[in-house]
This record gives structure tokens, C-alpha cells and sequence, in this order.
């Protein structure tokens, strides 16, 4: 079985954080939780020593896998997300992993390790990072934002996954609550391509949005309870920054966006699949 999943990286504060979003989304905090000395012994240095390595909580379905890096490493909050992909086919594995990395950088070759047959990291060029993993598990979605070259990344990935770009694409003047402003006309707001049973839903940011490559990812969740979303936006929203109220849009009966105190941005919204009503 394929998936697509989250990885969330902190400095050193892995552990308040799994916390915080098991207090979320009513779990419980996970009883295996692996250190750095658990898994290297005295090989990841007294640095390391608490910093949690691997730990993960189940949260709409899916995985959300949490770590500290390791300490020293350069590290700024909002590039704290890592694209997870699942399968067990380590031929696909390749093919994508070497997709992937043309014009990017590849972080860990594909290759064995102690807690994996077949595992690799890749940032590619439009500043994502991805982990390819062997394993089986349930899916996630993400959305990607971009300044202005959407479109050339929708082809992008649809040749990396051998997906045909969708023919449903809304850009910015296609909105009926557009402003009209027409450094925005074709700019895409909205398409979607299917990767390993999630949505990889994009977007362009709107002309002149500051933008930085690599915290251009947002958590998408949904669910028709309007109280649930409600319930956990304001925990997330909880010493964060709301980007977005909760309210009702033309595309949602209610949607609302913000930064939670990690630096992650997370998007919901009701119903579980709305996405915005494009043209046909």
C-alpha cells in the first residue's frame, strides 16, 4: 500500500510539541519515543542527549512523524516540513527519487539503514523536501504554495508521478470574490494532482505575498463537524498567528488558515473534500 505523509522537524523542542498537538487533537502522547542515545548510543554526542529522533501521532488518518534535528544544525521554523512518500516498490521508489532530484539536492542517497530496507531524502527545485521510505501505511494531504510558477510545478510533478496535469485549474481572475487586480490574473489559485492516494493541492501566492522557498507548505485537514474545526483552530491558534478567521468562503462553508507556535501552517476547513469550485 502507498501513502503520502508529514514530517515535522523542531529544535529541541520535539517533545513539548508532540504534546501540544496530541493535547490538539485528543490523544494520547505516544509511549514510543525514540532519543538520539536510544537509537546511536553514545555515537550522536551529549548534545543530542533528550532529542527525540522518531515519534508519531495519527491525526486525520494519517501519520504526522515528529523529530528533533540534531543540535548545531541550521534551522529556521516554517522550513520544518518534510513530504513523505510510502511504497513498497523500490523500483518506483528510484524513479521518483531521481525525478525528484534533477535540478535539486539530494540530502541521503536511497539506500538501507537500520530502521529502514529502503530510504532517501531529496530537496527538489522548487525548495520541498522529500522522504521516500519503504514501508505500507495511509495517506496525507499537503499544499504547496508558489510565487508565480505554479503551473511550471504542476508539470513538473506530473511528470515525476507520470500523471496528466489536470485540466481543472482556477487562477486568481477565474475567483468571485477576486479584487481584479491584474498582476494576479494568471496566476493559479487552486489545482490538484493525486500522489500515492493523497491530494498534493497548489497554489500561487497572490504578487507581491513575501516568499520564501522551502516554508511554502501548509497541513491541510478536514472534516464536516464546524465545532471540531472550530475546537481545534483555536488550539492551534493557541500563541500562533491567525492568518485567516474562521468563516464562510465561497468554496467552503467554513475555512480558516494559521501559523501554530511551531511555525507550522495548517489550513481547515468543512466539508472534508471542498476544495474551491472551479470552472468546468
Amino acid at each position: 500500500m502507498k501513502s503520502f505523509d508529514v514530517f515535522l522537524n523542531f529544535d529541541g523542542d520535539c517533545r513539548p510539541a508532540l504534546d501540544f498537538y496530541a493535547k490538539v487533537f485528543g490523544l494520547d502522547v505516544p509511549s514510543q519515543i525514540m532519543t538520539y542515545e536510544q537509537a546511536t548510543g553514545n555515537g550522536a554526542g551529549k548534545e543530542n542527549t533528550g532529542r527525540i529522533l522518531y515519534s508519531q501521532l495519527p491525526i486525520f488518518g494519517s501519520n504526522i512523524m515528529f523529530s528533533d534535528c540534531p543540535a548545531g544544525k541550521p534551522y529556521v521554523k516554517g522550513t520544518n516540513m518534510e513530504l513523505v512518500l510510502n511504497t513498497q516498490d523500490e523500483g518506483e521508489m528510484t524513479d521518483i527519487f531521481n525525478a525528484l532530484a534533477q535540478g535539486g539536492k539530494v540530502l541521503m542517497p536511497l539506500a538501507k539503514t537500520f530502521f529502514s530496507d529502503f530510504f532517501g531524502s531529496v530537496t527538489d527545485r522548487f525548495g520541498f523536501t522529500w522522504v521516500l521510505d519503504k514501508a505500507t501505511k495511509k495517506a496525507f494531504n499537503v499544499f504547496l504554495s508558489f510565487d508565480g510558477d505554479c503551473r511550471t510545478a504542476l508539470e513538473f510533478y506530473a511528470k515525476v508521478f507520470d500523471l496528466a496535469v489536470p485540466d481543472r485549474i482556477m487562477t486568481f481572475d477565474q475567483d468571485p470574490e477576486a479584487n481584479g487586480a491584474k498582476e494576479n490574473a494568471d496566476r493559479i489559485m487552486y489545482a490538484e494532482l493525486p500522489v500515492f492516494g493523497a491530494k498534493l493541492m497548489m497554489s500561487d501566492c497572490r504578487a507581491g505575498t513575501p516568499f520564501v522557498k522551502g516554508t511554502n507548505l501548509a497541513i491541510t485537514l478536514g472534516t464536516p463537524d464546524t465545532a471540531e474545526i472550530k475546537s481545534i483552530f483555536d488550539a492551534l491558534a493557541d500563541k500562533g498567528k491567525t492568518a485567516m478567521p474562521l468563516g464562510k468562503t465561497f468554496f467552503s462553508e467554513c475555512y480558516g488558515m494559521l501559523t501554530d507556535r511551531f511555525g507550522i501552517t495548517w489550513q481547515l476547513s468543512t466539508p472534508p473534500e471542498s476544495n474551491p469550485v472551479m470552472p468546468d
